[in-house]
C-alpha cells in the first residue's frame, strides 16, 4: 500500500511539472500551430479545385494566407509541401469547407480521438494498465503531431485496430483499418503484404481497399497528378530533406557522412524495400513465437524503421505496439524492456524544446513502474538519467545556429507551376543535421529501435538453441563466434570514437586534436575488449600485445587508404571507398589480432612460418 502510495504521489508530481511545461511548450509553439495541417488543408483545397496539390502554386498563396498570430502562416516564398497521395487529400475535402481556424480545431479533436482509440486498442491487445499506455501513447505518438497537425496519431490508430481485427479474425476490419494507417505508406505497406500474404481470407478485403483508394486518388487528382507523385514528388522531397535535423533515417545520415544526395537516397531505398521484405517474410514465424496474429501486421511495421529515406520523430510511435505487446509479457526479456523505456519519450523534440520534459519524465515514469514493473526508486532513477541526458542535449542545441530563411527569394528563382519540394528543400539546406544536441537525440531513437526489433526477433529461436547460442556467444572460442564478438566490438568502438569526437567538437576543441583524442578512445576500447572480452588473451605481456596490435592497425590504416584514393581516382565518393575499404580490412584485422596480437606474437609467427621451432611462451 506505501509502494501505491509513493507511486501515486510521484505520478502526480510529474503530471503537475507535465501540464506547467505543456503550458509552456503552447506558448513557445505560437505561429507554427498546425504547420503541417496548413500544407495537407491547402493541398485539398488545391485538389479540389483542378490544381496540381504539389506545385508552389497555389499551395504558397493558401498556406501564406494570414489566420492569427497562433496558426502557422508561411512566408519567405517557402511553401510546406504535402507530399501525400490523393485519398488522403480525399479524406480532407470537408475540412477544406471551413475555415482554416475552425478546420484546425476539429483536426485536433480528430487527433485527440485516434489516440484515445489506439490507447483503447493497445488496452484490448495487452491488458496494460490504462493509465500507463495513455501517457505512453500521448508522449510518443500525439503530443508533436498534435501541435503539427500530423497524421501519424490516424495512421497509427488504423495500425493498432488493424492488429486487434486480425487477431478477432475480423479481416473486412482489418482492412478498412489499414486503409487509415496506409496514410504513412511507406511505413505500412509491409504490414499491409505480410497481411495479404499469410492470410488469405484478408486478401480480397485488402484488394478492394488498394482499389477504392488508388481509385479515389485518380479520381481526384486525375491519372497525371497521381503518377507525378509516385515519379517525382517522392523522389524530390527524400531529397529535400537530407540536412533536416529531425530526420532519423539511413538516407540523412550516409548524406553527412559525404554520399552524394542521389546515391544517399538509392541505397537507403534499396535497404529499406530489403528490410520490408525481410519483416514481410518473417513475420509469420514471428507470429507464432508469440503466439498472437497481431505480429503479422505489427512486426513488419515495427522493422520498418530501421534505416530507409524518410522518418521523422513522431513517426517513432509505430513501433509502440509491437514493443508494447512484446515487453508487458512476463516473460519480456532485458532488452524488450530497455527498449520500451527508450522508446516512451520522443527524444529529438524533447532535447530540442525542454518544455516537453515533464510530458517525457511522466510517461516514462509510468512505463518503468506499470509496464516494465521496475521498483519507485528505479523508475525515479530512470527519470532523472532522462532528464540529464535531454537537458545535455538541449545544451549543445542551444549553442547551434538555427537556420534563417530570409535569404531564400534572393537565392531561388521561384515559378508558380514548380514542385514545392524546391524551395522546401532550400530552407531545409540551412539546417545544421550534425549539432551533437540532435545526435544524442537520434542515437538513443536508434539504440531503442534496434533493441526492439532484436528483442522480439530473438524469440523465434526455440529457447534451448536461443540459450546455448547466448552461452557460445559470451564463451565460445571457435573462429566464428570471435568473429561476431569482433565486429560487435568493432561497433561500440566506432560509436566511442564518434561520441568523443561530437562531444570535443562541441566544447571547440582544435579539429586535430579531437580527431586523435576521439581515434585514441577508439582504440583503447577495441584493444581492452578483444583482450578480456573476446580472445581472453593473456599469454604475453600487455605491452608486447599493444605494440602487435599497433603493427595490424597501422596495416588496415594502409589498406583504407590505397583502397580510397582508388575509389576517388575511379569516379566513386570517398564515403564508398571507406565502406569497401571496412569490408576489407575487417578480416584482416581479425586474423591479424586472432594470429599476432592475442596469438604467438608476430615474431613467434614468422618463425614457426619459415620452420623454426617457436619460443616457448
Amino acid at each position: 500500500m506505501r509502494v501505491r502510495s509513493a507511486s501515486a504521489i510521484f505520478a502526480i508530481a510529474l503530471g503537475c511539472v507535465a501540464l506547467l511545461g505543456l503550458w509552456q511548450y503552447t506558448l513557445h509553439s505560437r505561429g507554427i500551430l498546425m504547420y503541417d495541417f496548413r500544407a495537407f488543408y491547402c493541398g485539398a483545397g488545391a485538389a479540389i479545385g483542378g490544381h496540381d496539390p504539389y506545385l508552389q502554386e497555389p499551395l504558397y498563396s493558401c498556406e501564406s494566407h494570414p489566420d492569427g498570430s497562433w496558426l502557422m502562416n508561411a512566408g519567405g516564398n517557402v511553401a510546406v509541401p504535402a507530399p501525400f497521395p490523393g485519398y488522403v487529400f480525399v479524406l480532407l475535402m470537408p475540412l477544406t469547407l471551413l475555415p482554416f481556424p475552425i478546420a484546425s480545431l476539429v483536426w485536433a479533436a480528430v487527433m485527440l480521438l485516434c489516440a484515445a482509440l489506439t490507447v483503447l486498442g493497445l488496452r484490448r491487445l495487452t491488458g496494460i494498465n490504462t493509465w500507463a499506455l495513455s501517457a505512453l501513447v500521448f508522449s510518443a505518438d500525439c503530443i508533436v503531431p498534435l501541435t503539427l497537425g500530423q497524421l501519424t496519431p490516424l495512421a497509427v490508430m488504423g495500425l493498432v485496430w488493424g492488429a486487434v481485427a486480425v487477431e478477432e479474425g475480423r479481416f473486412v476490419l482489418a482492412a478498412a483499418a489499414l486503409a487509415f494507417a496506409a496514410f504513412e505508406p511507406h511505413l505500412t505497406i509491409g504490414a499491409i503484404l505480410s497481411l495479404f500474404v499469410w492470410k488469405a481470407r484478408s486478401r480480397i478485403p485488402l484488394l478492394v481497399m488498394a482499389f477504392v483508394l488508388a481509385g479515389s486518388s485518380v479520381a481526384l487528382l486525375g491519372a497525371a497528378a497521381a503518377s507525378e507523385y509516385l515519379r517525382v514528388v517522392l523522389p524530390l522531397h527524400a531529397l529535400s530533406e537530407l540536412r533536416f535535423p529531425g530526420q532519423l533515417a539511413l538516407a540523412p545520415l550516409l548524406y553527412q557522412l559525404g554520399v552524394s544526395a542521389r546515391q544517399a537516397v538509392l541505397i537507403a531505398g534499396i535497404q529499406w524495400a530489403i528490410v520490408v521484405a525481410i519483416g514481410v517474410v518473417t513475420a509469420r514465424r514471428v507470429a507464432q513465437a508469440y503466439s498472437t496474429d497481431a505480429l503479422l501486421l505489427l512486426w513488419p511495421a515495427g522493422v520498418a524503421l530501421l534505416g530507409g529515406v524518410f522518418l521523422h520523430a513522431p513517426q517513432i510511435a509505430f513501433i509502440i505496439p509491437l514493443i508494447v505487446l512484446v515487453a508487458a509479457r512476463n516473460d519480456a526479456t532485458v532488452i524488450a524492456r530497455v527498449s520500451l523505456i527508450l522508446l516512451s519519450v520522443p527524444w529529438l523534440p524533447t532535447i530540442v524544446q525542454p518544455e516537453l520534459l515533464g510530458v517525457g519524465a511522466l510517461a516514462m515514469f509510468l512505463v518503468a513502474r506499470l509496464i516494465v514493473r521496475l521498483s519507485v526508486m528505479a523508475s525515479l532513477a530512470t527519470v532523472a538519467g532522462f532528464m540529464v541526458v535531454s537537458l545535455t542535449g538541449f545544451y549543445f542545441v542551444h549553442h547551434t545556429a538555427l537556420a534563417s530563411w530570409a535569404s531564400l527569394p534572393a537565392a531561388l528563382h521561384i515559378r508558380p507551376n514548380m514542385l514545392a519540394e524546391i524551395t522546401w528543400q532550400a530552407a531545409m539546406s540551412t539546417y545544421n543535421y550534425g549539432d551533437v544536441g540532435t545526435s544524442i537525440g537520434r542515437l538513443l531513437t536508434w539504440a531503442g529501435l534496434v533493441c526492439a526489433c532484436f528483442a522480439v526477433g530473438i524469440r523465434t529461436i526455440p529457447e534451448e538453441p536461443r540459450r546455448d547460442l547466448q552461452d557460445r556467444f559470451y564463451s565460445d572460442s571457435s573462429l566464428r563466434f570471435q568473429l561476431v564478438r569482433y565486429l560487435f566490438i568493432g561497433g561500440i568502438s566506432a560509436g566511442a570514437d564518434v561520441g568523443v569526437f561530437l562531444l570535443l567538437l562541441a566544447v571547440h576543441v582544435p579539429v586535430l586534436i579531437v580527431a586523435t583524442v576521439s581515434y585514441g578512445c577508439g582504440l583503447a576500447v577495441h584493444f581492452t575488449l578483444n583482450k578480456y572480452v573476446n580472445f581472453r588473451a593473456h599469454d604475453r605481456p600487455i605491452h608486447h600485445q599493444a605494440s602487435t596490435y599497433a603493427a595490424v592497425a597501422f596495416t588496415c590504416w594502409l589498406t583504407t587508404l590505397v583502397i580510397v584514393k582508388a575509389a576517388i581516382f575511379f569516379g566513386f565518393s570517398p564515403v564508398v571507398g571507406k565502406l569497401v575499404a571496412i569490408v576489407v580490412g575487417a578480416p584482416i584485422g581479425f586474423f591479424g589480432h586472432r594470429h599476432f596480437t592475442f596469438g604467438r606474437g608476430l615474431l613467434a609467427s614468422v618463425k614457426v612460418a619459415i620452420g623454426k621451432r617457436a619460443p616457448k611462451l
